[in-house]
């Protein structure tokens, strides 16, 4: 097979993966049960999935970095699902990519990494992008009662930004590995920490067949088919392909529930889409799906 057609098949790998976590809006969106328990239950079958695919590289003991980091990607999953519940799916998926906007100071605050111009070109663009979907909603120029969940979409972000900082921090860990131990901890973290605060995360009877799906279709499988994409493609190109989830998902919610994304919206997610774009194309970073779009690792919600 020539060079071409093996780039074309890593090209697909990725596509796919990303198809399949633009899924993310229209299949919380469908389940009657509640974001929290749609995040704990989703992570703990999208680990189960992903552990007997973890083989090499995996660390020789954990360390307060793993578990921090686990933290952030628990909260990340539990805001994002909660953002797609009390908001619009676009307004979710584009807030989380506000992370843009947050990697470069934390990266410099945590990791001593210095930004590049067309760095702060991208998280410019990103800042204005977040401005433009939020001051509607501050300044009550749009009464849509999605302030709620706006607010958890901003701090997924933050969440978003914080697991991004934890993946490059941990470069030498499989990245397989590293998606199941947060997938696996952040979900008993999160459900541990619910239960204790008097909160029932036990799902409907109809809906654990869809949890388990969820987290096999929407979290472990793009992880896997992100990976195998990478063997072959440049972290540019992936960049630019994994751009297709937050596009397809607010399409799909469409779609399935008419659920159409306000003006402000698509101007202030558009910018963020460019700040995301021109912000990781000269690194040939991305931000890690939980790896996630492994955008870095994404770490995709």
């Amino acid at each position: 097979m020539g060079s071409r057609s093996i780039a074309s098949d890593g090209r697909l790998w990725i596509l796919l993966a990303a198809v399949l976590w633009s899924l993310s809006g229209i299949w919380t969106k469908s389940l009657p049960d509640d974001a929290m328990t749609i995040a704990v239950w989703r992570s703990i079958f999208a680990g189960l999935v992903l552990l007997p695919l973890v083989r090499t590289r995996t660390p020789s003991r954990l360390t307060p970095r793993h578990f921090l980091v686990a933290v952030a990607f628990a909260s990340m999953i539990g805001l994002y699902i909660g953002a797609i519940k009390n908001t619009t799916a676009a307004n979710a998926i584009f807030l989380q990519c506000s992370a843009t906007a947050w990697v470069v100071p934390f990266g410099w605050l945590f990791l001593g990494e210095r930004a590049d111009r067309r760095t702060l070109l991208g998280v410019g663009l990103a800042i204005v992008g977040i401005c433009w979907i939020v001051a509607p909603e501050v300044l009550g120029s749009a009464v849509t009662g999605h302030r709620f969940g706006i607010i958890l979409g901003l701090t997924s972000g933050i969440a978003y930004a914080c697991v991004v900082i934890g993946l490059r921090a941990s470069r030498t860990d499989d990245s397989i590995w590293l998606s199941c131990w947060n997938n696996l901890a952040g979900a008993i973290l999160l459900g541990l920490v619910l239960t204790l605060a008097g909160i029932d995360i036990r799902p409907t009877r109809s809906s654990i067949l869809s949890l388990a799906a969820f987290g096999t279709l929407q979290m472990a499988l793009p992880y896997a088919f992100f990976s195998r994409g990478l063997r072959t493609v440049s972290p540019a190109q992936a960049t630019l392909i994994a751009l297709a989830e937050p596009i397809l998902n607010p399409i799909w919610v469409w779609i399935g529930h008419g659920e159409s994304p306000h003006r402000e919206t698509v101007i202030g997610g558009g910018l963020m889409l460019v700040g995301v774009l021109v912000a990781n194309i000269r690194t040939g970073k991305r931000a890690e799906p939980a790896s996630p779009p492994m955008d870095e690792t994404s770490i995709s919600g």
